[in-house]
């Protein structure tokens, strides 16, 4: 075990679970790329911390982040007092393996008349569902937590979403017993070992879109291959109803993988680009951002107050967008904002190719 990085991350328990060969093919091909979303949530996740620890919202944190950390620890109260926990501490989950280890977000302990209860929160910042039911990610910092608790009979394991929009809850639990929780924890152990061993076999799956190295995997560029021919089959004249459906579930399911494949390789040729290196058909084309006000908010307030607009938004401002929408100038409005610039991955040989066709139709 290593003092930066855990070989064995509860974060991609999951994918292990369901791809034993990731964790070799992540160890080696696997990029760690900070995307806009991970920084978000990154800081998103310092908030919460602040918010647990009683501390004042710093000016980096926007108002969602600080709605969202406020939501979080009004869950996490209902549970466990706040002296009692346990907030961004490192657990070593050496009782599952010993490279394994991670840091949960809050757990603690809470008694009742008879006896002692395990809840284990999960902050989750992003607009993809994630739930707590079988979710390997908390059940390994569980198992690191009770090696020496023996005294707990039940575990509650949270998720607590702000931003999930889709499920009927935005705090979602898992509830177990001590029985449930000792089998799931020897299905865990096994995995770990498998995962570990140099035989283990590379699974397609949904956990694909969450490999870091898929770019480089051998199982997924096959069976993106595979969909690509069942998509170019030929569609047979009167095909019979009872069919329809199976064909429909093939293609729709051929379309999943061949995404995973995509979204993998356009991550891999605009690192090339990036790198300054040639790739057929793609270059990389300027983008602009979101306004972003480049004045303090006082300033920004004065500014409205001009047009007889009140831009104020407890803690902050409202954004750049939303000024011009409730009535001020959008020539003065762009004095005072910039727009940050990102390079997005673009075909190169669009307007190539459409030449081409168009000539075709002109020779016809």
């Amino acid at each position: 075990m290593t003092d930066t990085h855990s070989k064995l991350p509860p974060s991609s328990a999951a994918r292990r679970m369901a791809c034993p060969g990731s964790r070799a093919m992540e160890e080696r091909h696997g990029r760690n790329d900070e995307s806009e979303a991970s920084v978000e949530g990154t800081l998103a996740h310092a908030c919460a911390a602040d918010a647990l620890a009683d501390k004042d919202y710093g000016d980096q944190y926007t108002q969602e982040m600080i709605e969202g950390a406020k939501y979080y620890r009004s869950t996490v109260e209902r549970f466990v007092s706040l002296g009692e926990l346990h907030v961004e501490e490192r657990v070593n989950i050496d009782n599952v393996h010993p490279d394994m280890w991670g840091t949960p977000d809050a757990y603690g302990i809470a008694y009742t008349a008879d006896e002692a209860h395990l809840h284990v929160f999960d902050y989750k910042f992003g607009f993809t569902p994630v739930d707590a039911f079988e979710n390997w990610q908390l059940l390994a910092y569980a198992c690191g937590i009770l090696k020496n608790r023996h005294e707990v009979r039940k575990l509650y394991l949270h998720i607590v979403q702000p931003r999930d929009y889709v499920s009927p809850s935005r705090h979602k639990v898992w509830v177990l017993t001590e029985g449930e929780f000792y089998e799931y924890r020897q299905r865990l152990i096994e995995s770990e070992a498998w995962s570990m061993s140099p035989h283990a076999p590379l699974v397609i799956s949904e956990q694909c879109k969450y490999c870091k190295a898929r770019s480089a995997c051998p199982a997924l560029r096959q069976a993106a291959f595979g969909a690509t021919e069942i998509a170019y089959r030929d569609i047979p004249q009167g095909i019979e109803p009872k069919f329809v459906g199976n064909e429909l579930k093939l293609l729709q399911d051929a379309q999943e993988l061949l995404g995973y494949r995509i979204t993998a390789l356009e991550t891999e040729v605009q690192h090339l680009l990036q790198a300054g290196v040639n790739v057929d058909h793609y270059e990389l084309k300027p983008v602009d951002g979101r306004m972003a006000w480049n004045i303090p908010a006082s300033d920004v307030i004065e500014l409205g107050l001009l047009d007889g607009v009140n831009l104020a938004k407890e803690p902050d401002v409202i954004t750049p967008a939303q000024a011009i929408k409730a009535g001020v100038k959008q020539e003065t409005v762009l004095k005072y904002t910039d727009r940050k610039q990102s390079l997005k991955l673009s075909r190169s040989d669009v307007k190539n190719a459409r030449a081409v066709f168009s000539k075709l139709k002109q020779t016809k």
